[in-house]
């Protein structure tokens, strides 16, 4: 696989040197990409450059039904609809077109771009680049794991500019991971490398929407503190910063359950470590709550404990970023356009 910051082409420009353009949003100008994150609670887009600057104005949600499984036609229509918004609100004398649109999705994406299993939203086999050029009329349509989309935008605008090798975790309500290993992203042999959160830990642990049983996710995330801090008695807990304020306020049961949590994740980052040696993690989640004290110390203590000594990996901690994740995937897309190349097999995902 290619960097992002070292781009290949799937598509020429033309004759004179100008970008050929997508039959819906029509003329010639400097290249656009789209991206859209898809989430449980929402769409959320951005449009960039090609230096990955976001475009004012180009951000956007619009909420997702409570149906589960989230209807695909429901998602697709929505996109198409925030593409057109985007491309109606467009100013005719930018002298810009689009010329990709980038996806980030929750669950199990292949290198074709399909969405093989998204728990979160209940799909299974969605053919998501396809639908989605019917729906937009954009014919370079890249999807990725969002985790994966977020490791490409650290690869280019964040502190993984100055790393050849890292590693991205979400611990939020899931546990993600993504791997960038000497400049590119570790997408395993149908998409599906780097599931941390699905390692079981625990075989007797509680069930996982993977459908076993301990896996990390269920143990180490701050979705795992409330619910062990609720069956402890606590049941008027309902999140994580609770748990956080009962801890420093003293509360034994709340403080247990963070230790444990903690604990399990600097194990999963020790596991990593140990395996991939990435140097860095970058650990999105709430920074007030892996940031706490007793969440963070436990972490930090148990990643040097469980890490084989001569091994060394930095932990940085940033608040949750939809907006970057759209950026990646954008870029990425953009990237792919960018530069001519005689081989072109359709775009999917890499």
């Amino acid at each position: 696989m290619t960097p992002i910051n070292q781009p290949h082409t799937v598509v020429w420009p033309e004759a004179d040197g100008e970008w050929g353009v997508g039959s819906k949003v029509g003329g010639r100008g400097d290249p656009i990409g789209l991206g859209v994150l898809i989430r449980r609670d929402g769409l959320h887009a951005v449009a960039v450059n090609l230096d990955g600057d976001v475009l004012e104005d180009s951000y956007r949600m619009r909420p997702l039904g409570p149906e589960q499984p989230v209807p695909v036609e429901q998602v697709v229509d929505g996109i198409g609809a925030l593409v057109a918004e985007l491309l109606d609100r467009w100013p005719s004398d930018r002298g810009e077109v689009v010329v990709g649109l980038g996806v980030a999705v929750w669950g199990h994406v292949n290198l074709a771009g399909e969405v093989v299993e998204s728990p979160a939203l209940g799909w299974r086999q969605v053919r998501l680049p396809e639908l989605l050029t019917a729906a937009t009329g954009i014919d370079d349509v890249l999807v990725h794991h969002d985790v994966s989309a977020l490791a490409l935008a650290e690869q280019s605008f964040g502190v993984g500019r100055e790393r050849s090798s890292f590693a991205v975790v979400t611990c939020r309500w899931g546990l993600g991971c993504s791997l960038v290993l000497h400049n590119e992203l570790v997408r395993g042999d149908d998409g599906a490398a780097a599931e941390l959160g699905h390692v079981v830990f625990d075989p007797d642990g509680p069930d996982c929407s993977c459908g076993n049983r301990g896996c990390l996710e269920m143990l180490a995330t701050p979705k795992a503190v409330v619910e062990r801090v609720r069956g402890a008695g606590l049941a008027h807990v309902e999140s994580p910063l609770e748990v956080v304020d009962l801890a420093r306020a003293g509360d034994e049961t709340a403080l247990a359950a963070l230790r444990s949590a903690e604990t399990m994740l600097g194990r999963g980052l020790a596991l990593l470590t140990n395996l991939v040696n990435p140097g860095l993690v970058v650990l999105y989640g709430q920074p007030e709550v892996l940031g706490a004290e007793p969440y963070r110390e436990a972490t930090l203590t148990a990643l040097r404990r469980s890490s084989f000594p001569t091994r060394h990996c930095d932990v940085v901690i940033k608040p949750n970023a939809d907006q970057m994740a759209a950026r990646g995937v954008a870029s990425e897309v953009l990237q792919l356009v960018a530069e001519p190349s005689p081989a072109r097999s359709g775009l999917g995902s890499r």
